[in-house]
């Protein structure tokens, strides 16, 4: 996570998402992860949100007040929550069946069997808890609280306002009196549904698909539904986890062909993460909740080649991990098209989607 003024941020990719509103809370039995005692019904939880509305001032105020979104953002926003909150109980019911977590698809994303499922349900848990947001004209009766936490709207004159996606900070970092989830113009250029681009995932057969080019003033990008991103800010916003000083994630790097540190936003980026670095890295729980919509299949339980779920080769060309099998074909998916999507895999899921420019040192 970068240090941006004021703040600690996740720059990351946005998918916006307008899905029809929950009116509900998703019936999830989580039983089956350990985590039965967990409290899903945002109805309930103590975490109030907001969405900062109105006519940005002229001149600005030089503070988060200026940050303040229009009608059509507001709806936007309004339902990226709604559809985060459907994209993460999808999640979670995919992490469910026994042996998932050997399956190719999930070695690739969070490591493989030696990971815990439920810690990571724990995680899209968080985005259950968004509620439904409430429209606020000022930041100023927030500050300090720390069961609050507001949506804003980055206004495209900000500086490197068109080459972020969006950007969380939290009480108490970096100085910082507001809970906030701060979208970009980037981050609400692509107002689909997380539903309609997993489709097109699924028919056309690469992540690419999934993040179509938009242009924001002189830049364009390939920009996810907004429900993506929220599954991502979520990782970083303290007021809804249970122990932020434990369950507060970063942006991890890896390396990239020329030997510097990236952090890992794109999705061949996520794949090359040592393990420890893949369940801590929020981009990974964004890419699984929608290959977890697209293709269900690759997660499939007991989809692996050989005795165990992959092994580790040397590093090959300096940098990226290559996987190999580690004995006979052994799997035993009863998922229809399971078995071949888990051979297609084994040295990776193909396609990438690239984020240059995506974390800039200040904003």
């Amino acid at each position: 996570m970068r240090t941006i003024a004021h703040s600690v941020v996740t720059f990351l990719l946005s998918f916006s998402l307008p899905s029809p509103p929950l009116s509900t809370s998703p019936s999830l039995d989580l039983s089956s992860l350990g985590l039965s005692s967990v409290n899903i019904d945002s109805s309930i939880q103590a975490v109030s949100v907001h969405i900062l509305a109105g006519t940005p001032p002229d001149p600005p105020n030089g503070n988060f007040d200026d940050e303040k979104c229009s009608p059509a953002q507001v709806t936007a926003i309004r339902n990226g929550i709604a559809d985060a909150r459907n994209m993460a109980a999808g999640a979670i019911e995919l992490l469910k069946p026994k042996d998932m977590k050997k399956s190719n698809g999930f070695f690739w994303i969070f490591g493989g069997s030696t990971v815990d499922p439920a810690v990571i349900a724990k995680h899209f848990s968080f985005v259950l808890r968004l509620g439904t947001a409430n429209e606020i004209m000022s930041t100023e009766d927030y500050k300090n609280s720390k069961t609050d936490l507001i949506f804003t709207c980055i206004p495209p004159t900000a500086p490197k306002a068109t080459s972020v996606y969006a950007n969380t900070q939290n009480i108490g970092r970096q100085k910082s009196v507001l809970n906030l989830i701060r979208l970009s113009p980037l981050g609400l250029a692509n107002t689909e549904s997380y539903t309609v681009a997993a489709a097109r995932v699924k028919a056309l057969g690469k992540i690419e698909a999934g993040f179509p080019n938009k242009q924001v003033g002189t830049v364009s990008g390939p920009v996810p539904p907004i429900a993506f991103t929220i599954v991502h800010e979520v990782q970083h916003a303290h007021p809804l986890m249970d122990d932020p000083g434990r369950d507060f994630l970063v942006d991890e790097k890896v390396l990239d062909a020329q030997g510097v540190l990236r952090r890992a936003y794109g999705f061949q980026q996520i794949m090359q993460l040592d393990l420890p670095k893949k369940q801590r890295n929020p981009q990974n729980f964004a890419f699984f909740a929608m290959l977890a919509a697209s293709n269900p299949e690759i997660f499939a339980p007991n989809c692996f080649i050989g005795p165990a779920p992959l092994g580790p080769a040397p590093l090959i060309a300096g940098r990226a991990w290559v996987q190999k099998p580690l004995g006979p074909d052994t799997c035993r998916a009863t998922v229809p098209g399971a078995c071949a999507a888990c051979k297609k895999i084994i040295k990776g899921i193909p396609g990438d989607v690239k984020l240059p420019n995506f974390e800039p040192d200040s904003m």
